[in-house]
């Protein structure tokens, strides 16, 4: 792992293996070098994601085979040369010759196609996640190919958390989805009609299988968003981290932390739990709350929540009966502001 200060680019952040995204192949030509069971499943993969798929090998396993007579494939029964790649959008070598795998690899990135080498993560300019497929949701999980056991058993572990009609809800959503744009045109408001869509019961109907009664009344709540009957309602949530490690978060402090617009922190949170605050949300670091500026500072944050935005404050420790979280609760309460703790766990907590 690099960190961007090595390369003289800001201080503290982590360069990842990998850049995560996912691709678009419909209709776009992919190479597969290999006939054997492991091209087929790559193979097979391809064709889901609507790509026209050639297999480059002498011989193909059973199901490449049929695959070929049903005209879903096509073949070069053949040794490989790089003339096959000369069109192609997207190449995977799946052969168990390691030479010519990285002859494969070298032609790609000579042609500047992206390539992925079975089982070969340094001949990869691409790797292949494991993936929990709820089309049109899909989740992605990979390990940057150091270990794929571990990948395979977290994909599990997400498929059994994944509800099994959650593809009907992404596709009502996605129906909606122009409607929704063309009736509100502000990013916030469509969050949050998006939110009480997904945490409210138009969300649990599509779950239990009642898609007619959920699109009734995700058309209410679009009407109600529309006619500013819904008035966005700001709130503060006082987070503790804990000892800082974000493993120990507890889950209603991620669900916070996903959907708050203000994030404000002691200097002593590490980055890697702010990173696990949405995107988009403002981060904004936290005088001492010994400090004169800390009730100007206090006074913003409610401000803020005050026109409707969520706000979340994270320090360390559990922060339940603290003199800050009384400070805020009574402030908060003064204010007309909403306002919840969630205490955090402490490391020697966590092992008791």
């Amino acid at each position: 792992m690099l960190r961007l200060s090595d390369l003289g680019v800001g201080s503290g952040t982590v360069i990842v293996d990998y850049f995560p995204l996912f691709m678009d192949l419909r209709g776009s030509l992919c190479v597969v070098v290999g006939g054997g069971a492991v091209a087929s499943r790559k193979a097979t993969a391809l064709l889901r994601a609507g790509a026209r798929v050639h297999v480059v090998a002498p011989q193909l396993d059973a199901v490449l085979a049929r695959s070929l007579t049903a005209g879903r494939i096509t073949q070069r029964a053949g040794s490989y040369a790089t003339s096959d790649l000369q069109a192609a959008y997207l190449v995977i070598a799946a052969t168990d010759d390691r030479e010519l795998n990285a002859r494969v690899s070298r032609d790609a990135k000579h042609l500047r196609i992206p390539v992925n080498v079975v089982d070969d993560p340094a001949l990869c300019t691409f790797i292949m996640p494991a993936v929990v497929d709820r089309s049109p949701l899909l989740v992605a999980v990979s390990s940057s190919g150091t270990t794929p056991v571990l990948t395979r058993s977290l994909r599990a572990t997400i498929e059994a958390a994944v509800p099994p009609r959650v593809a009907e809800l992404a596709q009502l959503c996605a129906s909606l989805r122009a409607e929704v744009k063309a009736t509100l045109p502000g990013l916030d408001v469509r969050r949050r009609f998006w939110e009480a869509v997904l945490d409210g019961p138009a969300a649990q109907l599509a779950l239990h299988g009642d898609g007619a009664a959920a699109e009734s009344l995700m058309l209410q709540l679009l009407a109600e968003h529309a006619a500013n009957v819904i008035t966005p309602r700001g709130e503060v949530v006082l987070i503790g981290v804990g000892s800082g490690e974000p493993d120990l978060l507890v889950l209603r402090a991620l669900r916070c932390l996903q959907r708050a617009e203000l994030v404000t922190h002691a200097a002593e949170v590490p980055p890697a739990v702010l990173e696990l605050a949405r995107r988009d949300a403002s981060q904004l670091p936290a005088p001492s709350s010994e400090d004169r500026a800390y009730a100007a500072h206090l006074a913003y944050c409610l401000s803020q929540a005050q026109a409707g935005r969520r706000v979340c404050v994270l320090d360390i420790g559990e922060l339940a009966h603290t003199p800050l979280a009384s400070r805020w609760l009574r402030a908060c309460s003064d204010a007309g502001v909403p306002c919840q703790v969630v205490p955090g766990i402490s490391a020697v907590t966590a092992r008791d």
